[in-house]
């Protein structure tokens, strides 16, 4: 005969949580999400910061592969109306600029039919078939880390001209001011010349490079807002793949752009040529004032940017870095000689 028996209140309860059981533990587990997280995000930021330094690697081998080609590195870009033996030397607003740096590496980043498909004869602004090339957007020119949306494009003149897609690496134009002849002219020794220059169409070869590739900055991230009139970072136009070191050339008003420097304060911030940025934004607030244009080498990675070296090797430079040490490394040929002071 079977047989039941009553469980009292408390026999049938110890099976579940209390109210307090539940709480504590919804407590613990969002403790050890909130120790997690912070872990997480760091794993990520370094995945994609290694990135990053893989996609600089490449542009160093294929810089490598340029010169065993050309003799040289590609110039900073192409103008229309060529280079200091004409007397022309164009600021950064022209828009007569040909192909860029980039452009011209398209073959040795695996981009064959790219290159192929873009004439050389015209600008790169002057329509088909140029404008399919230049609004492509290439994935192993943009770091991770800079949020660069896929469909973010600088277009000029009004929705006139081509779009022109958004990378996140830059060709270093100058140690000074990117737009002067001065260096390449033999004022101040050549003291600000970098590997690059675009109004000489210039690229240095390895014997130009007085200091020694291994002691020469040749290419830097910069970053970009998402506005479509900010010129920043538009791969395939000089103008838009470039950052220096300085931006005016009046001794007087010198001043010097260290990696990541505080775009608020009004001595540091970027001056592309076609600029359009948030003005509370620290990382790249923008100006139009001023007579050349400069961009600083800017990153989102916590404490730095990478830096291309001239012999293709890859480094992380701290933001606290020495402004000297900084400037000088931007230069091919500074030669110990003093630098402008602030």
């Amino acid at each position: 005969m079977n047989r039941f028996r009553c469980r009292s209140v408390s026999e049938s309860a110890r099976g579940a949580f209390t109210l307090v059981e539940l709480l504590v533990v919804i407590a613990i587990i969002g403790i050890l999400v909130a120790l997690l997280l912070p872990a997480i995000q760091s794993a990520r930021e370094a995945a994609r910061r290694t990135q990053c330094g893989n996609n600089l690697k490449q542009i160093g081998v294929a810089l490598h592969n340029y010169h065993d080609t050309h003799g040289r590195f590609p110039p900073g870009g192409v103008h229309r109306n060529g280079g200091p033996d004409q007397g022309r030397w164009e600021n950064g607003s022209s828009t007569s600029w040909r192909a860029s740096w980039l452009l011209l590496l398209l073959p040795f980043l695996e981009q064959e039919a790219l290159y192929n498909d873009y004439d050389f004869s015209r600008r790169a602004r002057d329509g088909e078939p140029n404008s399919q090339v230049v609004d492509t957007f290439i994935g192993s020119l943009v770091c991770p880390s800079a949020n660069i949306r896929r469909e973010e494009r600088w277009q000029m003149s009004g929705g006139v001209n081509p779009r022109f897609a958004k990378g996140s690496y830059a060709a270093c134009f100058s140690a000074g001011s990117a737009y002067s002849s001065a260096a390449h002219r033999g004022d101040r020794s050549g003291i600000d010349r970098a590997t690059f220059h675009p109004g000489a169409h210039y690229g240095a070869n390895f014997a130009d490079i007085f200091d020694g590739t291994s002691n020469t900055i040749a290419v830097s991230e910069i970053l970009t807002s998402g506005a479509e009139g900010d010129q920043r970072g538009a791969w395939a136009y000089p103008t838009g793949a470039f950052f220096s070191g300085g931006n005016q050339r009046d001794f007087s008003r010198d001043v010097r752009l260290p990696p990541n420097g505080n775009a608020l304060d009004d001595r540091r911030r970027d001056k592309p040529s076609f600029c359009s940025a948030p003005s509370n934004n620290r990382h790249i607030r923008c100006t139009s004032n001023g007579d050349r244009p400069n961009v600083a080498a800017r990153s989102y990675h916590p404490g730095g940017v990478h830096a291309l070296y001239a012999d293709a090797a890859v480094q992380f430079i701290g933001d606290d870095i020495d402004l000297e040490t900084w400037i000088r490394a931007l230069s091919i040929q500074d030669r110990g000689a003093p630098l402008v002071a602030e």
